[in-house]
């Protein structure tokens, strides 16, 4: 189950299976990423992954049926332009 955290997002398919990426614990940024189904929570470990960030959008994406990050903030507090796509699990 993922520790707490703040200034994440998570997105929800129809079906209700919601992801959860990043944030911060703490002063630490994260960059897991975890599918709740089920109401169990399982561990990602996808082959590509976004940096460490926190305060980024996330939203589920039906017609790519996929989950799509744009942006957020690094360690250093610059702003991220970056754009990830998270297929269906």
């Amino acid at each position: 189950m993922p520790g707490g955290r703040v200034d994440t997002w998570m997105a929800s398919r129809s079906d209700g299976e919601t992801l959860l990426f990043g944030g911060k614990s703490g002063t630490t940024l994260l960059n897991d990423t975890w599918l709740l189904h089920m109401g169990r929570w399982q561990q990602m470990n996808p082959l590509a992954s976004p940096a460490a960030r926190s305060g980024f959008v996330m939203f589920y994406d039906p017609v790519s049926r996929g989950f799509i990050l744009y942006g957020g903030l690094d360690s250093q507090n610059d702003l991220l332009s970056d754009t990830w796509a998270y297929a269906e699990p």
